[in-house]
């Protein structure tokens, strides 16, 4: 009997052409060592940096902004600290000069109004001695304080101006109801003269319409007088 017998079929195994590195692990070890020290680099810089703002921070703190006598004296950041020690520094020597120079003010300001017999007094003084003072301080070294001083003279000088003038108003209306209480009372006086006259003059019939009149009178004189005192809280 005749067979047929089949072929087997032949498999191949595709495979990259060319050289095929062997990894020995100096590679991975050569990476470590590189990530180890750019880590301890960034660490190092971190705590160099950490030990700056420390040093530029405590100076600024352990500034001081006036001399034995009290007065203000103005010093820059010195150079001779880290940039960012220096920056460190800077906002705490500023911070502590401008509560400094807003006490000045302050106290400044009170002075003015306690001399003051006007609130147009005031103003004026104000700007002439406030004026002063800022040059001054700009003179000194404290220039680039100038502009913030300006503004707090002007925000408190505001409201000191505006509770003297509201003093003075008050005493305005004061003194116009106290002339309006003298004149009601000198009413009454002379209502109260007139009626005897005319119920010394009046025929007994017409006493009953003299005293009406007089109470009439009276009541429209109550009634001011009451609305003087309701209106200007006397």
């Amino acid at each position: 009997m005749v067979q047929f017998i089949k072929a087997k079929r032949s498999s191949y195994v595709n495979k990259p052409i060319g050289v095929n590195n062997v990894d020995t692990g100096a590679v991975q070890s050569a990476n470590i060592i590189a990530n180890t020290s750019a880590q301890m680099a960034t660490q190092f810089f971190k705590q160099a940096e950490d030990e700056q703002i420390k040093i530029g921070k405590e100076y600024g703190l352990s500034l001081p902004t006036r001399d034995k006598d009290g007065k203000l004296v103005f010093t820059e950041t010195p150079t001779n600290l880290s940039e960012i020690a220096q920056n460190a520094a800077e906002p705490i020597i500023r911070k502590k000069y401008e509560d400094q120079l807003n006490v000045d003010i302050f106290q400044k300001l009170n002075a003015i109004r306690n001399k003051s017999k006007t609130s147009t007094e005031f103003a004026e003084s104000v700007q002439t001695e406030m004026g002063t003072y800022i040059d001054e301080t700009t003179k000194n070294g404290g220039g680039r304080y100038a502009s913030s001083m300006s503004d707090t003279v002007a925000k408190l000088s505001a409201q000191h101006f505006s509770a003297m003038a509201q003093e003075e108003r008050k005493e305005e209306l004061r003194i116009a109801s106290l002339n309006r209480l003298y004149i009601t009372n000198q009413q009454i006086e002379d209502t109260v003269s007139l009626g005897a006259k005319d119920l010394d003059l009046a025929p007994i019939i017409g006493i009953k319409g003299v005293i009406q009149q007089l109470e009439e009178q009276s009541k429209e004189i109550v009634a001011h007088n009451d609305e003087n005192l309701t209106i200007n809280n006397l």
